[in-house]
């Protein structure tokens, strides 16, 4: 919650968004390296923010972030549940178990999430095909694709991109 950060944090926090904005708003050359430092400065600062109630979780909360960036950084990779486990250096029941405490979903789910909201940024921001996009984010099926986008966004990724076509992702439909 925002409201409960320290105010020095929220006027990061703040400072970090409208780098982001900014970045994004006149692609300057060297803007996605920008634009990814703003987004890593603001999940430090939440992750120092949060505060876990049940210890297991407070100590397997740097593993999670850290398969957080992991999912980021392998987008394109099939990675599956046994994978994500390793990463986190935990056996699979575990990690799903702290996984869906701190994150409130499960980890293919969340990294299906990630993977949709990678492919709205593209839709909008690029010319590059529907299948393009989908082996971009690591779909392998652009079929599945379409229809995993079509459940998150409630339309065919061929409408969302005609519907929003020039916006950027600060747009925040997710």
């Amino acid at each position: 919650d925002l409201h409960s950060f320290p105010t020095r944090r929220s006027s990061d926090l703040i400072e970090l968004a409208e780098t982001m904005q900014f970045e994004l708003a006149h692609c300057r050359e060297g803007y996605k390296v920008a634009v990814l430092n703003a987004f890593y400065g603001i999940l430090l600062l939440a992750s120092r923010h949060c505060r876990f109630d049940e210890g297991r979780i407070r100590r397997y909360a740097p593993r999670i972030g850290h398969v957080l960036s992991y999912m980021e950084q392998h987008i394109k990779e099939e990675l599956t549940l046994e994978d994500l486990a390793r990463e986190a250096g935990m056996p699979v029941p575990l990690f799903r178990r702290v996984f869906v405490e701190t994150r409130k979903v499960a980890p293919i789910t969340h990294l299906i999430q990630l993977r949709l909201r990678r492919a709205a940024i593209l839709l909008r921001g690029t010319r590059l095909s529907i299948g393009e996009i989908a082996a971009e984010v690591g779909f392998r099926d652009s079929n599945y694709f379409s229809h995993q986008f079509h459940k998150r966004y409630g339309m065919s990724p061929a409408a969302y991109r005609k519907d929003r076509f020039g916006h950027y992702f600060l747009d925040m439909e997710v």
